[in-house]
């Protein structure tokens, strides 16, 4: 399987009034065009950095609120905290909601 990094960074350092959507739209190119590459069957990682508090959250959401009305992907998703005795157990949580709610031939 190929592995490529995004095609760039999304980097909110300095964005004033982040919180909204205002200027994000190379931000969200750079999401899109991570997430189209994955349907040509690349395995892709995008960084999402920047100050606490910038929106990265929100962006992130709104991405993800996107690729969920396409009804293609499974989109699971959760946090990692520093002092969770196991990592990303929202994740494995919305998985096993998710094949619980399949039919029983398909899950």
């Amino acid at each position: 399987m190929l592995h490529r990094r995004a095609p760039g960074r999304v980097d909110y350092a300095g964005i004033p009034g982040a919180a909204k959507r205002v200027g994000r739209k190379r931000h969200l190119a750079v999401l899109r065009e991570a997430f189209e590459s994955t349907l040509e069957g690349r395995l892709v990682m995008v960084s999402v950095h920047g100050p606490s508090g910038v929106g990265k959250t929100a962006e992130v959401a709104w991405f993800l609120d996107e690729i969920r009305e396409r009804n293609q992907p499974v989109v699971l998703e959760g946090r990692c905290y520093e002092r969770e005795a196991v990592p990303y157990n929202r994740v494995v949580d919305n998985l096993d909601r998710y094949v619980r709610n399949l039919p029983r031939a398909q899950a």
